[in-house]
């Protein structure tokens, strides 16, 4: 029976032996992702001139910085005090937050009046006890006489379709919503969906 010493010094040379190998291994699938380059070494005062370039760049990024942080707080602060209802990190995220927002909305092209429209108009045929067709079912169909219209022809039919889209789009976008009506409209649209099937 082995004696604890003995397992003692067992796992130690397991251990040596799997690090070993494990070193082995990365040895032999790193090298060739080395690419041995020659390197001219640096004098001591090309260093220490590298080194005092590197902290005066690190001493300038931390002043702008910090410089940065003090005009986002003021304006931050200005936001809470013109506004108040949150805290002054709710505004200062907010801030931050401004340039991952969508700013500019993509415009309507010809091609989305149209199949708005084509929508509209196959939605309108349905039945009471029919499904209404989605968008991405009619666009394959609705893409093959699309680009069998001449551009004169895809401009006459869209002229009056894309102010039609716009200002749904912008009522989307700017109207006010009213949460009771929404969810009421919801409930009624789920229930009739519901006594469909």
């Amino acid at each position: 029976m082995p004696t604890f010493s003995n397992t003692i010094q067992a796992l130690k040379r397991y251990r040596t032996l799997s690090r070993k190998l494990l070193a082995d291994i990365n040895q032999r699938r790193t090298h060739w992702l080395k690419k041995k380059q020659r390197s001219v070494k640096k004098t001591a005062a090309e260093k220490e001139e590298a080194k005092v370039k590197r902290d005066a760049k690190r001493e300038a990024y931390e002043q702008a910085l910090g410089r940065a942080a003090k005009l986002l707080k003021d304006k931050a602060v200005k936001l809470w005090e013109q506004f108040g209802g949150h805290t002054l990190q709710y505004y200062k995220e907010s801030i931050l937050q401004v340039g991952r927002l969508k700013v500019e909305a993509r415009g309507v092209s010809r091609w989305n009046a149209y199949l708005h429209h084509q929508a509209k108009l196959a939605n309108e045929s349905c039945g009471e006890n029919e499904t209404t067709r989605r968008v991405h079912e009619l666009a394959a169909a609705l893409k093959e006489q699309w680009n069998g219209m001449s551009p004169e022809e895809k401009i006459a039919l869209t002229d009056p379709l894309l102010e039609e889209l716009k200002e749904i789009r912008a009522n989307t976008t700017y109207g006010r919503r009213n949460v009771l009506i929404e969810s009421f409209n919801d409930a009624t649209q789920s229930l009739l969906t519901m006594e469909r099937y």
